[in-house]
């Protein structure tokens, strides 16, 4: 995911951009707040383990809910004016809980090959990241949305 721009509701450690003459003067301050152009990237890698329950209906196609629960590692690079705001990771819970439709393809019955169409809702534990200018750790909310996808499932 591309990152476009930079929301600063209060300068906190960003005050270091100032002039340290500068740093004591509200309107100064104020000049840091608001949005400014970014560049930047979030790269996201999740290992879930999930479980299934399928509802055999013997119509050939199964619906079915999913849940899973795991890790999502979370690496931010960001940019802007000259400067790096953030170069960092951080590897937090995850979850994540869904339902599709199944419509087995081959496999036997004790291990089934089946086509899936599913919507999942996704969510993190808000991650942790250092910033570049201060060394000042911030948390953002980053992982969580709704996802539609096709999959192969195969039976254990």
């Amino acid at each position: 995911m591309d990152l476009k721009t930079l929301n600063v509701k209060e300068p906190g450690g960003l005050a270091v951009l100032l002039p340290a003459q500068a740093r004591q003067s509200q309107a100064a301050l104020d000049m840091l707040r608001g949005p400014s152009d970014l560049d930047g990237d979030v790269r996201e890698v999740a290992l879930m383990a999930n479980l299934y329950y399928d509802f055999d209906l013997g119509l050939g196609f199964e619906p079915y809910v999913v849940g899973g629960v795991g890790l999502n590692r979370i690496s931010v690079k960001a940019s802007g004016s000259g400067r790096s705001f953030v170069d960092d990771d951080d590897t937090v819970m995850a979850y994540q809980f869904g339902a599709g439709l199944g419509y087995k393809v081959g496999g036997s019955d004790d291990r089934p090959v089946t086509v899936t169409l599913d919507f999942r809702h996704f969510v993190n534990a808000e991650a942790t990241f250092k910033g570049e200018l201060t060394g000042t750790p911030f948390d953002a909310k980053i992982g969580h949305g709704n996802f539609v996808g096709i999959g192969l499932r195969f039976g254990l």
